[in-house]
């Protein structure tokens, strides 16, 4: 890293499911926001979403989300397969 800007952050407002690449939520993690302009049923991320955010495919080993927010799932592109 060569610069940062760091402020407060308030999940009350725009809460965000922090995703992590290993264990016990560590490691390489990238954050995924609730857009409250979006008129669909929640935000949607796609893989193209998550590898731009810096996920490589399939390095998902936990997850933090916000108290009152929940987040759902798919083992494949598109919303397909277990969730």
């Amino acid at each position: 890293m060569s610069s940062a800007i760091l402020g407060p952050y308030d999940p009350r407002d725009i809460g965000a499911v922090t995703i992590f690449e290993d264990g016990d939520c560590s490691g390489a993690s990238a954050r995924f926001y609730w857009d409250p302009d979006n008129e669909m049923n929640g935000t949607h991320y796609n893989n193209e979403d998550m590898m731009y955010a810096g996920l490589r495919n399939d390095s998902m080993h936990s997850l933090m989300v916000p108290k009152g927010y929940l987040v759902e799932l798919y083992e494949h592109a598109g919303f397909n397969g277990r969730m």
